[in-house]
């Protein structure tokens, strides 16, 4: 075997385990999913899809909600917005982050992430690309 891919063995070894956002999703009804949370529930219908844009997710976060951790392959890019309420951000690269009305974060590909819900939160997610398979698959 080459030295190459001895290494490339050696380093996806030692990747965390975590969940694509894929892996989250609990039940599909039309254009509304509900995905599995580590504690309440998080619903999203999509407004807005295409092979470039994976967005126009519309989301609705109980209070005490949290979206356990995951994060979205390369090449793709995610921008959360805050409509309403408030969120904490968890993520292993940076500081937490609390986010309120009109405050946004982006999370980079490969990037691991959570979000908690402080209180009832409708926000707004946009991927760039689309996650492979969202939102019908």
């Amino acid at each position: 075997m080459s030295k190459e891919l001895e290494n490339l063995r050696t380093l996806t070894e030692n990747l965390p385990d975590v969940a694509s956002l894929l892996q989250l999703v609990k039940k599909r009804i039309g254009p509304s999913i509900s995905y599995s949370a580590e504690k309440g529930e998080s619903i999203e219908a999509w407004c807005l899809h295409n092979n470039g844009l994976g967005a126009a997710r519309l989301s609705f976060m109980l209070k005490g909600s949290k979206i356990q951790k995951h994060a979205h392959l390369a090449p793709i890019v995610e921008w959360l917005i805050v409509i309403s309420g408030n969120v904490q951000c968890f993520n292993d690269n940076l500081s937490d982050k609390l986010l309120g009305p009109a405050d946004a974060i982006k999370f980079e590909s490969g990037q691991i992430h959570s979000i908690e819900a402080l209180k009832d939160t409708w926000l707004y997610g946009i991927t760039i690309p689309a996650d492979k398979g969202y939102p019908n698959e």
